[in-house]
């Protein structure tokens, strides 16, 4: 079981329950190897190991905005928001391999 999911399964028990969000993603640098790598690269792009917190609220945003793209607004998503994708923002960052990025404890 990588950290994500150690951490946060067990620790953090949802939205808001992550205490100023110290679990940080680091990428290694390795090209991402899976569709959830390749989308945590395009929204970690440019961040400085980004916080979990901020990057499952990206992942969130923008599975919403795919859905809404689709044709989703047809069965009112809109009124749910991106918090409807939480759960799978989740199985994405669980997904990250050790040898693409990394979680790590640390400051802001």
């Amino acid at each position: 079981m990588n950290l994500w999911k150690q951490k946060v399964s067990t620790r953090f028990g949802g939205h808001g329950a992550c205490p100023r969000c110290r679990l940080r993603l680091r990428l290694t640098g390795q090209p991402p190897q899976t569709p959830s790598e390749s989308l945590v690269e395009r929204i970690a792009r440019g961040a400085d190991s980004p916080s979990v917190h901020w990057l499952e609220e990206q992942l969130c945003a923008a599975l919403y905005d795919d859905e809404l793209r689709r044709g989703a607004s047809v069965v009112d998503i809109g009124l749910l928001g991106p918090g409807l994708f939480r759960s799978e923002a989740g199985r994405i960052l669980g997904e990250v391999r050790p040898e693409f990025g990394y979680f790590t404890e640390g400051g802001q």
